[in-house]
């Protein structure tokens, strides 16, 4: 199984569990529409995005935004709806699991 982080525009985090086949179906319905990737190599994630997600007048993510801006230095785009979080891909183009270390700490 494979692990990804959703941020949803209120800041919740949600960490999903997805068997590989099962990747586009989970990016897909993390961002509720067409995904769209923004790479993020200083980290090591790729953010996905719902493509559309201006167009149908999602609600800003402010969370997501802040990520964007450390990454780039600057807030060139605003980042709407829920957005997930992946590893970046392997040698052979398969998206791999986000780094254990960017997952929520779990209560005990």
């Amino acid at each position: 199984m494979k692990k990804a982080l959703r941020i949803d525009v209120d800041g919740t985090r949600t960490v999903l569990e997805y068997h590989p086949d099962d990747e586009y179906t989970t990016l897909r319905d993390g961002v509720g529409g067409y995904i769209e990737a923004v790479d993020m190599p200083s980290v090591g994630v790729v953010m996905w995005c719902n493509e559309e997600g201006k167009i149908n007048g999602l609600p800003v993510n402010a969370t997501a935004c802040e990520y964007y801006e450390v990454e780039f230095g600057a807030l060139y785009d605003i980042i709407v709806g829920p957005v997930v979080f992946t590893g970046m891909a392997d040698d052979n183009g398969n998206m791999t699991s986000i780094p254990e270390e960017l997952l929520p700490v779990k209560e005990a």
